[in-house]
């Protein structure tokens, strides 16, 4: 029988909490060296079998992070006019929300260019579904993102800002998914150099209907 006081125990911890654990007696040490042996082999076993979890963990969350990252980006333009009066827009959609948008418009000799990215310093973005308000310190956009278009209303826009000239630019302009025309309604009715004039009946509506369909 095994005297208590000379029997040896030895417990080897493997980082994942895998305990192995030998007892022998201590009048042996020939028995002990090899047991000694084998349990090192096995906790080199426990660790590897552990790490290898550890590691198929890890890349199984890598995996499920990047599908989730991934992002579906959509870039629409038009244009409308002649090369001495036109109108054209350029739209960046992410995810299915408006990113950013660069507005430019030419009316011979003057032009104007507005170009706002969501999350700058110069503009505030707020979302209601597929409605998004713009503002800015010169005037607001108002977007509407449809299975088939993008929307805009520019709401007193001003052209000091935008284009070096007096007024206010009011109206509508619709880019259309898969056409390279765009559908204006106001934003060029009037000449830079002239004073302010109201905005389109159709734009007031448009622009009132938004306004309450975000407010609610």
């Amino acid at each position: 029988m095994t005297d208590p006081k000379l029997q040896t125990t030895i417990e080897l911890y493997a980082r994942d909490g895998c305990k192995i654990t030998l007892q022998a007696p201590g009048r042996c040490d020939a028995g002990r060296r090899v047991r000694k042996e084998t349990m090192k082999k096995l906790l080199v076993i426990c660790c590897a079998v552990a790490f290898a979890a550890a590691s198929m963990t890890a890349f199984s969350a890598e995996k499920k992070t990047a599908r989730k990252t991934v992002k579906k980006i959509e870039r629409l333009s038009c244009r409308l006019g002649t090369e001495d009066r036109h109108a054209r827009i350029a739209v960046e959609v992410v995810n299915g929300s408006v990113q950013n948008f660069a507005y430019y418009s030419k009316w011979k000799p003057r032009t104007c260019s507005v170009a706002i990215e969501r999350d700058d310093a110069y503009s505030k973005w707020q979302d209601t579904g597929r409605l998004t308000t713009v503002t800015t310190e010169k005037g607001t956009f108002l977007i509407e993102n449809t299975r088939n278009n993008v929307h805009f209303i520019f709401r007193d826009v001003e052209r000091e800002r935008y284009c070096g000239a007096d007024g206010r630019i009011n109206g509508t302009l619709t880019v259309w998914r898969g056409k390279s025309q765009c559908e204006l309604n106001g934003v060029m009715d009037n000449d830079p150099n002239e004073a302010d004039r109201e905005p389109p009946a159709a734009g007031r509506a448009e622009t009132a209907a938004l306004e309450k369909t975000i407010s609610n």
